[in-house]
């Protein structure tokens, strides 16, 4: 298995372009964050739950299962 998993500059935002491979790989590694040294667990966890509630939107705009 060879994921796609590519970030693409536009502008000053960053788009990431990604096969159904490339989302699983992504959503295991943020599944899996943990607060590092000096990082606020409650500011992780917002950002944390950020990032898994846009791959769950984009997941089901590409109609991907669970």
């Amino acid at each position: 298995m060879r994921e796609h998993l590519k970030a693409i500059p536009k502008g000053d935002l960053i788009a990431f372009e990604m096969d159904r491979d490339g989302f699983d790989l992504l959503s295991r590694i943020v599944a899996r964050s943990e607060p590092r040294g000096t990082d606020n667990p409650k500011a992780h966890k917002q950002v944390k739950d950020r990032i898994e509630g846009a791959l769950l939107a984009a997941r089901s705009q590409m109609g991907w299962p669970q």
